[in-house]
C-alpha cells in the first residue's frame, strides 16, 4: 500500500517537475543526423541490456555521436570496449525516498549539455524518464508506456520481444 503511494507521489511530482510541454512544430526531419551529444539512459534490468541495445549504442557510435551513458555499476562490463563514451555511475543513493533523482545526480546532469536523449528502459520507470527530462535537449526518445507522453516527443512501440522493440528503434534512427 504505501509502494503504491510512493509510486503515485512520484508520478505526480515527475510529471510536475521534470515533464516539459510538447511543442509540435518541432522538426524532427534531421534530429538525429544532426545531433553531436546523446545521451543514453540504459535499462536498470541487465535481462534488458539485450545485444540489439548494445547494436544502437554501436550505431551511434559508428556515426561519430558523443556518447554519453548513465548506467548502474554492475552494467559496465556488459558494455563493449571498442567505442568512446563517457559515462555516470548511478545507484539507489541517486534517489530520493520516493524514487526520483535526487539533488546531486540533477546537477551532475545538467553539468552537460545534450542535442538528443535516448531512454532504453522499456518497463515503467519514473526515475529514467525524470533523468530523461534533465536536460534541456529539444528530443528526447523513449519507448511507449504508461505516462510516456508527459516525458518523450518520440516514442517507439513497445513490442513483447525485447530485441524487436531496440530493432525498431534502430530502424528509426536509421531513417534520420
Amino acid at each position: 500500500m504505501i509502494k503504491k503511494i510512493k509510486l503515485k507521489l512520484a508520478e505526480y511530482l515527475a510529471k510536475k517537475k521534470f515533464s516539459r510541454k510538447q511543442s509540435s512544430e518541432k522538426n524532427f526531419q534531421k534530429f538525429f543526423s544532426e545531433s553531436k551529444q546523446i545521451l543514453i539512459i540504459l535499462p536498470k534490468s541487465n535481462n534488458s541490456l539485450v545485444e540489439e541495445a548494445i547494436e544502437i549504442i554501436r550505431f551511434l557510435s559508428i556515426h561519430k555521436k558523443e556518447l554519453f551513458i548513465i548506467q548502474s555499476k554492475d552494467q559496465f562490463s556488459y558494455l563493449p570496449n571498442d567505442f568512446k563514451y563517457s559515462s555516470l555511475i548511478i545507484s539507489d543513493d541517486d534517489k530520493t525516498k520516493i524514487g526520483l533523482p535526487n539533488k546531486e545526480l540533477i546537477s551532475k546532469i545538467k553539468k552537460h549539455t545534450f542535442d538528443l536523449v535516448i531512454d532504453l528502459n522499456r518497463e515503467n520507470d519514473i526515475f529514467s524518464s525524470a533523468i530523461a527530462n534533465i536536460p534541456l535537449s529539444d528530443f528526447r526518445i523513449g519507448f511507449v508506456k504508461v505516462g510516456a507522453d508527459y516525458f518523450y516527443n518520440f516514442q517507439i512501440p513497445n513490442e513483447i520481444n525485447p530485441e524487436k522493440s531496440y530493432r525498431n528503434l534502430l530502424n528509426s534512427l536509421r531513417m534520420f
